[in-house]
């Protein structure tokens, strides 16, 4: 079985990087393989209950992917699972199909206010 180092891991790019892909054996970018793990089931969470969890609970298992304790076949399946997880949620989600984009205008003005009348204690008007 030939393995192919996958990842922006790569040799020419980042050296402690690829030493760690070559420590671990499993022949993938193990911080990034963790970082999409932690996204899709982000994804699910939003999908789900509107909301991402930002203190992981499955923080534990996320430090095992970054450690490279599964192998890159098994987070393969692991990643398909979960991608159908979000479909199934999506299909049922109450979350409307596009962002209130008027709202968010608001949010960015209301925190860029805040901001500049914190930094500068000034009226930014």
């Amino acid at each position: 079985m030939t393995i192919t180092i996958i990842g922006s891991g790569s040799k020419d790019r980042n050296q402690d990087r690829y030493q760690g892909i070559l420590a671990h054996g499993g022949g993938y970018d193990a911080k990034n393989m963790m970082h999409t793990f932690r996204l899709l089931r982000m994804t699910k969470e939003i999908a789900s209950t509107g909301q991402p969890l930002v203190h992981r609970p499955d923080r534990d298992e996320l430090l095992a992917i970054k450690s490279g304790q599964f192998t890159y076949e098994d987070l393969l399946v692991q990643a398909a699972q979960e991608l159908r997880e979000i479909d199934q949620h999506f299909a049922t989600s109450t979350l409307p199909d596009a962002p209130d984009t008027g709202q968010i205008e608001r949010w960015a003005v209301e925190i860029r206010t805040a901001w500049y009348r914190g930094a500068y204690g000034a009226n930014p008007s």
